[in-house]
C-alpha cells in the first residue's frame, strides 16, 4: 500500500512500512481552575495539535536499484531550506488513521534500517516521520490606506470617549474568542479573560449577536 505526502515543493510516494502509522491528540483541552474554598472548575483552553507517525518504505531490492536519492528527497521536500523561516506544509494521504485533508508540517525524520547491494549502495530503506498538525496563528492586521487609518483613529477616539462605560461587543459570524481578543485587547491569548467576565463554559459556543462584556 502506497502513501503520498504532497505540499508546496511536491510530493513524496512511498510504500508504507510495517510499522503502523498512528496519530495522536486534537481533542481534550480542559484544564483544572483551583479555587479558594471551593471545588476546583474545569476550564476548556483548547485541544493541543495532532500528532502523528507514518513509515516510508522505499525498496528496489527486487532490480538492485539505488534508493537513496528517494531518501534524500523527503528530506528536501519536507524540511524547510536554510534561507525559509518555517518548514513547508503538507498533506497526507494514505496513510490510515491519519486522517486525510489536514496539513502537517516535519517534526523528524528517523532512519529505522536499510539494506545495502553489493557496491555498498541502499537498496532498501526505512524512514519514520514524525508529524505535527499545522496551526496557524491569529495575525491582527494594521491600517494600510489613509481611509483605514483615519477609520482607526476614529474609533480609538471613540473608545477613549466612552472609556468609562463598560466595554461591550457583538459577536459577529466567524467569530471566535481568539479573534475577538486579538482585535479588541491586541493579544489572542487574553481569550480566557473575556470567557471568564462572561461565564462562558465553552468558549467555542458563541451565537452571532451575542453581546459580550470586554476586559
Amino acid at each position: 500500500m502506497s502513501v503520498t505526502l504532497s505540499g508546496p515543493k511536491g510530493s513524496v510516494t512511498a510504500e508504507l512500512g510495517p510499522t503502523l502509522p498512528t496519530f495522536t491528540d486534537g481533542v481534550g483541552g480542559w484544564q483544572e481552575v483551583t479555587r479558594p474554598r471551593r471545588m476546583s472548575m474545569t476550564e476548556w483552553r483548547g485541544p493541543a495539535p495532532m500528532k502523528a507517525t507514518v513509515q516510508l518504505l522505499f525498496d528496489g531490492y527486487a532490480d538492485d536499484r539505488s534508493v537513496e536519492a528517494d531518501v534524500a528527497a523527503v528530506s528536501a521536500k519536507l524540511a524547510p531550506a536554510v534561507d525559509e523561516q518555517e518548514p513547508p506544509r503538507f498533506t497526507v494521504v494514505g496513510a490510515w488513521p491519519i486522517p486525510a485533508g489536514v496539513e502537517w508540517v516535519c517534526q523528524a525524520i528517523t532512519q529505522d534500517d536499510y539494506i545495502r547491494a553489493k557496491d555498498g549502495t541502499a537498496v532498501r530503506a526505512f524512514l519514520t516521520l514524525s508529524l505535527l498538525q499545522y496551526v496557524p496563528g491569529d495575525v491582527v492586521t494594521k491600517p494600510t490606506t489613509a481611509t483605514q487609518r483615519a477609520t482607526s483613529a476614529a474609533g480609538t477616539a471613540a473608545g477613549k470617549a466612552g472609556s468609562a462605560a463598560t466595554k461591550t461587543y457583538a459577536v459577529k459570524a466567524g467569530d471566535t474568542l481568539s479573534s475577538i481578543a486579538a482585535a479588541k485587547l491586541g493579544n489572542y491569548r487574553r481569550f480566557p479573560e473575556i470567557a471568564t467576565l462572561n461565564g462562558l463554559s465553552d468558549p467555542n459556543r458563541l451565537t452571532v449577536g451575542q453581546k459580550l462584556r470586554l476586559p
